[in-house]
């Protein structure tokens, strides 16, 4: 079996239950041998061409069948259903073979002497046998093999779509015994498919009634005792053994009569059930099931009814030409009509196929009279009083260029007054869509964008509740931007886990709000375990409002997924009826439920789903129309697209606006940093910060103490942009200002932390070094608050190698109390130190590898006889080389330190 490319591996790859195996096999043996049936009564049928026969067709008890043309020697002669024939050429029959072996003696054509049994008493007739042709095969076996094949087919693509559902199995079997009764009713002349077909009919109507028990509603005498289903069958049985061991004596008759009252009144059960369900059924979608069903009735039955009215009033009569299999073939409708209600669970278009048929019936029944009046007004008052004589030969002429200069006005006219009677609604949605274009143009921000979605469907459409989810372009989660509060969930019986809809809370005496409000509730205790597998974020009732959900579903959960693949419409019906979202169930219905939505419609722009429209009940209880579906569709069409132009319009104000601010920072960072390295006696000193942003996080500054000592500072700051420089302008000062007091360099930085962490907002901090060179006896005394640990060349034995710093390395403004220490370092002639930010160690080539502390160790020591300057370049160089085109995220920063005498 083919499985859907979008059903998950787990779904597509687990086995078959043995339990589920085995009914499939049982269907599976059923249908063959069903056909296998079908080709055996085909094959008998095929031998009767051209060998004699009566001109009529005999049961296995010699009645006449109903099933003769009427052309045939005896239906010309009057024979009809329930005619018996008693005797032929004297001879006293028992069964058909004694009338074929007769038959068999005589050249077609004969005149054959018949004793028949008709209207209480003995006839003598003389009727010529015939030879039984290939037409009339056709005629007389085609029909019944069509309509058999017909309901076993449709019977076996409801049980394929829905194989799990036990509606499915009651359809399957009423239209498997209806496919034995009709397959099986021309060869009733051999006992055992008599027998056959005698016990299809007679459990027709236990499978009619079961099917009635369980749709268009469960009845709640099944849903207490489920074993009740098997009742009807139970029936059937005690009425089908006697037929069958009695047949065919007379009493059969009597007994089979039984079996007629048990059609009946099975065909009464059905038709009340689907009354009632259409008129005060407790679902929509109950109602839309029973309108189907009875629409199929209605169009299946009434000429077959009326055919076989006329036959048993006395149109059986000479010229006959009712052929009861014929009246087979109309009665597929019906089974269609229920396999259709059964298999598709939106039965969004049943409204529109109704008024079209409707209205086009109207339409050709108007267009006929007007034809038939133009042409009796225009012989009468047109062409016979002025042509007189030469009427007759040109009209023929005249009325077609009538007709053709007045039949299109005709037609428009009628075709407008059709649409007005049947199509209003279509017309003020047409106005509803042109308005909802018009007002979408001129909407630029999102929340009016939405605001309008929302009232326009509530408004236009009389909608209980509806909640627009858009995409957040930061999380990725679909939040609920705006929500209308409705009342109640309108879900089929059968389904206990949901909260009810109008009936129930009817039922229960509970105002609709406060009923609706408990249901939500049990639903959110029982469902609480599916949450994070249905992709429920979180779900948080509204102040004042308990069953207004504020929700959230994560980019990746199935719910979700679907919608942006399919990209069609959602029911809750969908839910509960199709297999295809068996395995997600009950996540699926938790995301409805708190969502307090009947149908989700997706609000595609491109190919990017960009949110979600959940509708809630209509206020009138009925089900959604393809009218609605359709407005809505375009609602969320229009309203994607507005949205993503909104987006987009929001992006380039929010990048203009950080165009401008980064042009603020800029600035700001351009007149902090140092434009040249201070000259230091003994020392030489080369720096730079190349920001991967306009404006970066990183910088470094100098500080001039003393004639001997220099103060240095390298930073990364967390914040970019205005914020970053502005927390880089209050460091900068900090160490400047606490610098002037010539303290050591771990109190100026405990100091420097105590005071930014008073200054700068939670969540925002520096990882600094600050670093003091004294030319006097050549010592670097530096501290460091979460930055990188320096690298110092020796130039004695030429290594390279990290300076360990002591104390705490937290950077300033998360610790008010960090314990930072001084490090000093002994610097000889020909040293070097390099200061560095995490940028350079973490600069990423495009194979995603970072450029790495051995690396930059590697770099130094290659380079440790060049000058400061010549250093800084080379380490940058190397950088370069190394991450190629590859995109930046971090800045880069140094400084480099030479000691020269």
């Amino acid at each position: 079996m083919m499985v859907p490319a979008d059903v998950p591996a787990t779904i597509a790859n687990r086995r078959v239950p043995s339990g589920r195996m085995f009914q499939h096999i049982l269907v599976g043996a059923t249908v063959v041998a069903t056909l296998w049936l079908a080709a055996l009564c085909a094959y008998r049928a095929v031998e009767s061409v051209g060998k004699p026969f009566g001109g009529f067709v005999v049961n296995r008890r010699l009645f006449v069948n109903a099933y003769g043309r009427s052309h045939w020697c005896g239906i010309r002669e009057g024979l009809k259903f329930p005619d018996r024939i008693v005797k032929a050429e004297g001879t006293l029959l028992n069964c058909p073979e004694d009338l074929d072996e007769i038959l068999n003696r005589l050249p077609a054509g004969s005149p054959v002497q018949y004793q028949v049994e008709k209207n209480g008493g003995i006839v003598e007739m003389v009727i010529p046998s015939m030879t039984f042709t290939w037409a009339d095969l056709l005629m007389v076996y085609g029909p019944s093999v069509l309509s058999g094949i017909a309901y076993l087919f449709i019977g076996c693509l409801v049980y394929i779509m829905k194989p799990r559902h036990d509606v499915s199995w009651a359809f399957l079997s009423a239209c498997v015994f209806l496919c034995l009764s009709t397959v099986t009713g021309y060869e009733c002349r051999q006992l055992s498919i008599v027998r056959l077909n005698l016990f299809a009919q007679s459990f027709i109507p236990a499978a009619g009634l079961h099917l009635a028990l369980l749709f268009p509603a469960r009845r709640r005498c099944i849903q207490r005792y489920p074993v009740m289903q098997f009742a009807p069958y139970a029936a059937s049985t005690l009425l089908a053994l006697p037929v069958l061991f009695l047949y065919p004596r007379p009493v059969i008759t009597t007994l089979f009569s039984m079996v007629r009252f048990y059609d009946v009144a099975t065909a009464l059960i059905m038709v009340f059930f689907n009354l009632r369900a259409f008129l005060g059924g407790e679902s929509a979608l109950e109602k839309q099931r029973a309108k189907v069903v009875l629409l199929g009735a209605a169009a299946a039955f009434p000429l077959p009814a009326f055919g076989l009215l006329f036959l048993h009033l006395g149109m059986g009569a000479k010229g006959n030409i009712i052929q009861t299999n014929l009246l087979d073939i109309p009665i597929i409708l019906f089974p269609a009509s229920v396999a259709y209600a059964i298999a598709r669970h939106n039965l969004f278009d049943v409204d529109v196929y109704v008024k079209r048929a409707v209205g086009y019936a109207i339409m050709s029944l108007m267009i006929g009279v007007s034809f038939y009046g133009v042409e009796v007004l225009t012989q009468s008052v047109v062409v016979r009083p002025i042509l007189g004589g030469y009427a007759q030969v040109l009209f023929p002429i005249i009325f077609p260029l009538i007709i053709v200069f007045l039949f299109q006005p005709v037609y428009r006219r009628v075709q407008k007054l059709i649409d007005r009677l049947f199509y209003r609604l279509e017309y003020d949605y047409q106005e509803t869509v042109a308005s909802i274009t018009e007002s979408m143009r001129a909407l630029l921000s999102v929340d009016q964008i939405v605001a309008t979605i929302v009232n326009t469907g509530v408004r236009t459409m009389f909608i209980e509740s509806m909640c627009v989810m858009l995409r957040n372009r930061h999380s990725g989660h679909y939040e609920c931007h705006r929500a209308q509060e409705g009342t109640g969930l309108d879900v089929p019986e059968g389904h206990d886990h949901l909260p009810r809809g109008r009936g129930a809370t009817r039922a229960a005496g509970m105002r609709m709000p406060e009923a609706q409000a408990v249901g939500l509730a049990i639903v959110a205790s029982r469902k609480s375990r599916n949450r994070n597998e249905g992709g429920l974020i979180g779900t948080n009732p509204q102040a004042g409002n308990p069953v207004v959900p504020v929700m959230s579903l994560d980019e990746g959960s199935p719910l979700i997924r679907d919608m942006a693949e399919r990209q069609s419409e959602l029911t809750i019906y969908d839910i509960l009826e199709d297999p295809f979202y068996e395995a997600r169930r009950e996540a699926y219905l938790d995301t409805f439920v708190s969502l307090r939505a009947v149908l989700m419609i997706p609000l595609i722009s491109g190919d990017r789903l960009v949110g979600v429209m959940a509708v809630g009940n209509k206020k009138s209880g009925k089900f959604y129309r393809r009218e609605d579906v359709n407005l809505l569709a375009i609602l969320a069409g229009h309203g994607a697209m507005a949205i993503e132009n909104a987006l987009l319009l929001d992006e380039v104000i929010e990048k203009e606006r950080m165009e401008e601010e980064l042009a603020i920072a800029r600035e700001l960072q351009t007149s902090m940093l140092p434009a040249v390295c201070p000259e230091a006696k003994g020392f030489e000193i080369a720096a730079t910060s190349i920001p991967a942003r306009e404006v970066g996080g990183d910088f470094f500054d100098f500080i001039e103490m003393t004639e001997d000592r220099l103060g240095m500072l390298i930073g990364d700051v967390t914040g970019k942009s205005v914020s970053g420089a502005l927390i880089m302008s209050a460091s900068r000062s900090v160490f400047r200002m606490l610098s002037e007091d010539q303290r050591t360099v771990d109190r100026i930085m405990s100091r420097a932390n105590r005071r930014l962490k008073k200054d700068v907002k939670s969540g925002m901090f520096v990882a600094l070094l600050y670093a003091v060179i004294d030319s006097r006896d050549r010592i670097l005394r530096l501290c460091s608050a979460g930055q990188t640990q320096p690298v110092h060349f020796s130039a004695k034995n030429g290594v390279a190698s990290f300076i360990e710093t002591l104390g705490d390395t937290f950077p300033l403004g998360i610790l008010e109390d960090a314990d930072y220490q001084e490090t000093r370092l002994q610097l000889a002639l020909g040293d070097r130190v390099v200061f560095y930010t995490d940028g350079i160690v973490e600069a990423m080539n495009p194979r995603q590898e970072i450029y790495g502390f051995e690396r930059l160790i590697e770099t130094i020591q290659e380079a440790g006889s060049m000058s400061a300057d010549e250093m800084l370049r080379e380490i940058m160089a190397s950088v370069n080389t190394f991450v190629a085109s590859a995109a930046q995220h971090d800045d880069l920063t140094m400084i480099v330190l030479s000691v020269t005498g």
